[in-house]
């Protein structure tokens, strides 16, 4: 059985957290077929790489991962969100300015990711002019998506342990605490 890659964890417990807070998520995440070795060491020296071959749906690339469905009273709210561990964004982010010659001089190797980055920017970009809230990003990045919308508070409590609160009627009930996830 192949282990998930990081990314893939991430969606895992974004879902649970979603679905715990009553939202309807649709999946439309790429998928791989081959494995995650935590011990294989990547051409820039760090530990992990993906083995064997990236598979995937052969939809259109840029379309984020998740589809969120999110009950506001008697109103539903479509959002989009595109995960990411902090590895993933920071790149994101780096490819997302860089020039396609400035990409292929520094690191050919990755052209792929550069495209991809380039492809998902246009389709937040493409959510953002229809008016549908887009985040792209972790846990802390998705709390911030939910609570622009009004379906979660984070209040501090205790050691700085954010705690997260549902909207329900006029009031927030206590979702979870959240110790250190982000």
């Amino acid at each position: 059985m192949s282990r998930a890659t990081p990314e893939e964890t991430l969606e895992r417990d974004l879902i649970r957290l979603l679905e715990s807070l009553g939202v309807v998520v649709v999946k439309f995440s790429q998928g791989a077929r081959g494995r995650w070795d935590p011990n294989a060491i990547r051409k820039d020296g760090t530990a992990g790489k993906f083995i064997g071959d990236r598979g995937g749906t052969r939809q259109t690339r840029g379309p984020s991962d998740l589809e969120l469905w999110v009950q506001q009273g008697e109103r539903l709210t479509l959002c989009k969100f595109e995960v990411k561990t902090p590895a993933g964004l920071r790149d994101h982010h780096r490819f997302r300015v860089m020039s396609m010659q400035e990409m292929v001089a520094r690191c050919p190797s990755r052209k792929d990711e550069w495209q991809r980055a380039q492809d998902q920017a246009r389709y937040g970009a493409m959510c953002q002019v229809a008016g549908i809230p887009y985040g792209i990003g972790g846990q802390a990045e998705l709390l911030v998506l939910l609570e622009r919308l009004g379906l979660v508070q984070q209040r501090q409590q205790g050691l700085n342990a954010p705690l997260l609160v549902r909207a329900s009627g006029n009031a927030f009930e206590r979702v979870t605490e959240i110790a250190g996830r982000g």
